[in-house]
Parts: structure tokens; sequence; C-alpha cells
């Protein structure tokens, strides 16, 4: 998946990922036993169905994305205490749950979201300390705010974006250098900010969008070469 990504989001870097997936599959039919290889051809399965679904194949995204799925949750049936495949499984989930908001299936969506969260908060109840659970925590309930909010439902998207900034603020405070963590401050601003305007709140969206501006305007003086961010 190295060249894929080296390949880009496009069909050079798509057939180089369905090759690593056909590859893996092979090696999973010739050791059916091996629950490492199967967990190797879960992810790769995650990371095709991504490269299928920015390519606009959603469809095909979603047959990947399920069967990586279906895979995970096997895995977690036959080893529950381990948390890094629990973690999978929730990432797995949420992938699902973007496909499905993104196609405007929104209850599908919901589903697959609230199982993914669900299984993130479980985690994080066992290692509170934990940076990168967090991390996920405040993707989650970014996503799910978004699909709340489009589905009129302002008071609890705003509830969901608040918990997501509130656990960004922590993890910018204890590692500020991290462009990552600033970059992940900026969504739920943008977000409450819209939120607020949506309220007669001018004054309060002002502040979200300028500390979201702020943000944007610090990476990308860092970071000139990301399009994402300029």
């Amino acid at each position: 998946f190295d060249l894929a990504r080296e390949l880009g989001v496009n069909d050079d870097g798509r057939q180089s990922a369905a090759r690593h997936v056909s590859t893996i599959r092979a090696m999973v039919v010739a050791e059916p036993h091996r629950n490492d290889l199967r967990h190797s051809l879960s992810i790769c399965l995650r990371l095709a169905g991504g490269l299928d679904q920015e390519t606009g194949r959603g469809g095909k995204a979603r047959r990947h994305f399920k069967e990586s799925l279906a895979i995970m949750r096997r895995l977690v049936d036959a080893e529950p205490d381990r948390a890094d495949l629990r973690n999978e499984l929730s990432i797995s989930l949420r992938s699902l749950g973007i496909l499905a908001q993104v196609g405007g299936r929104g209850k599908e969506a919901r589903r697959y979201l609230e199982e993914s969260l669900a299984i993130v908060r479980t985690l994080l109840d066992a290692e509170p300390d934990r940076a990168d659970l967090q991390l996920e925590l405040s993707h989650s309930l970014n996503i799910l705010g978004d699909l709340t909010d489009k589905a009129e439902r302002s008071e609890e998207a705003g509830r969901y974006f608040a918990e997501s900034l509130a656990i960004v603020r922590t993890l910018v405070e204890a590692e500020p250098h991290r462009a990552d963590l600033r970059f992940a401050l900026s969504f739920p601003l943008k977000h409450l900010g819209w939120l607020a305007a949506q309220t007669g709140s001018i004054e309060e969206a002002r502040r979200y969008w300028e500390e979201a501006l702020a943000v944007k305007r610090s990476l990308a003086a860092a970071q000139p070469y990301r399009n994402d961010i300029q």
C-alpha cells in the first residue's frame, strides 16, 4: 500500500491496492488458520475501499468495507480482549458510516457510527490516557455531529462538536507542536460556528470562526505545500 500511496488516489493506486488484496487473500486461502493474515486482509480491504471511494466507485468501496468489517468482527469474537482489534473494528465501522452518509443513507450511517463511537468510548474507559484513542473519539464525534446536523437536530449536533472540541483542546495543550492535532481543532470550531450562526448567535459564531481561521493560517504558514490547508 506504500506503492498505492505513492501513485496517488487514482486508478494506478487503486489497482495497486487491488493487487495487494489479491496477494493477501491467496495467503489466507493457503493458511486459513492464521489470524494475523486475516487481520492484514481486513486492513487491506479497508484501505482499498477508501481508494475506491476516493475515485468514485462507491459500490465497490462498500463491498470492500463490508468484507473488511466481517473479518474484523470474527477476529474480535475470537479474541475479545485485544484492544487493537476492537480499535480496528471501530475504524471499519466508521468507514462504512462515512460511506453511507455520503450516499445519503442516514439511518444506516448512524448505526455504524454509533457502534464505532461506543467501541472507542469503551476502549478509553480502560485506557483514558491514550491520546490516539482520544483523537479517534474526536473524529467520530465530528462525523456524528455532521450527520446529526444534516438531520436538523442542531442541539444534539452541538453536543457532539462541543465534546470533540474539548478533547482536541486538551490534546493540543499537551502537544502544541503537533500540526495534526491543531488541524483537528479547526473542525469542531468551524462546525460550532455554523451552528451558532444558524441560531442567530453571530458573535459566538464569529469567535469560533476566527479561532478556526487563526489555526488554519498558522498551519498554512508552516506547511504551504498542503492543499488541504490552503
